[in-house]
């Protein structure tokens, strides 16, 4: 099993503008892909948009629009046709015209979700077929990660596998790079997960992360402040994961994933003992407006962390 790098709201990133001078940018001449989620090859989409752009060509003018050799774009034709992009018009000379993307797209799109909808589907079936004594062995409880990277990808699937509620221990350091929306946790409160954060006040410190949690509280997430002693996040009442060292500096080098067991239920029960304790951010309906009359929203944001750490 694999997560982001961090046990934080910031899971996973989405491109925001770049801005002048950023590495993030798409590299002048290199084309944006737009397509990928659908399953389409950057050569498929860059034949696509050639045609769009200049309309029907046969292969050797397609060849040039998009500096691919024609023996690759014909290799390519056979899956531009079954994904509905391309069409052939008639006549004795192969030409190509590409379908609208109204009609294109959409059927993608329509596809997709239903590949995903029968993916879904077998989780329960697949759950079905695992034996009854997996877990019951003190060895299969545990799971180490190690690898900054495996740790990310670990942290990141487990909260887009959640389906009722996670709950989050929010604290530095963190891997993923908090200037990036936090679309992990997005997707999940999209889907009408319950999501419920304790952020220790240190974790404000960090750049962007109020920002970051402003909009997270905006979007339903539960949000309170208050004494944090490791980083944590608990998944549908089922797996946990935490950090493996108790270092801070090595908090996100390593990782430990926990499944059902006395464990499990005694990190459950020590986040519902935090979250009681916590206070909730004063932004939060829940926290309620703090008397802050002339005072700019950044100060009202700051005294409301003061007044409830």
């Amino acid at each position: 099993m694999t997560t982001p790098r961090e046990y934080a709201p910031v899971m996973s990133r989405a491109s925001r503008p770049a801005s002048a001078g950023s590495n993030s940018a798409v590299p002048d001449g290199v084309p944006e892909r737009l397509l990928a989620g659908l399953g389409v090859s950057a050569g498929e989409e860059e034949a696509y948009r050639a045609l769009l752009r200049s309309g029907p060509a046969d292969l050797s003018d397609l060849s040039r629009r998009t500096g691919r050799p024609t023996a690759e774009l014909r290799r390519a034709l056979p899956g531009l046709e079954d994904k509905g992009l391309v069409s052939r018009l008639t006549g004795a000379t192969l030409r190509l015209v590409a379908t609208s993307p109204h009609v294109a797209l959409d059927a993608l799109a329509a596809r997709r979700h239903e590949e995903i909808a029968r993916a879904r589907g077998a989780i329960d079936v697949l759950a079905g077929e695992t034996q009854h004594a997996t877990g019951s062995r003190p060895e299969e409880l545990l799971e180490v990660v190690t690898g900054r990277e495996a740790v990310g990808h670990s942290f990141m699937q487990l909260n887009l596998a959640a389906r009722s509620d996670v709950r989050a221990l929010v604290r530095p350091p963190f891997a993923a790079d908090l200037s990036q929306a936090p679309v992990t946790q997005d997707t999940a409160l999209r889907r009408g997960v319950r999501v419920r954060g304790i952020y220790d006040i240190s974790a404000f410190e960090t750049a962007h992360l109020l920002e970051w949690t402003h909009r997270l509280v905006d979007e339903g997430e539960e949000a309170r402040i208050g004494v944090v002693p490791i980083k944590l996040v608990v998944v549908d009442s089922k797996i946990a994961m935490l950090p493996l060292t108790s270092g801070d500096a090595d908090a996100v080098e390593s990782a430990v994933v926990i499944h059902p067991s006395s464990l499990l239920d005694a990190l459950i029960s020590l986040f519902e003992m935090l979250w009681r304790a916590a206070s909730p951010l004063g932004w939060t309906a829940e926290g309620g407006a703090a008397e802050t009359d002339g005072l700019v929203a950044s100060d009202r944001e700051i005294l409301s962390l003061l007044s409830a750490a």
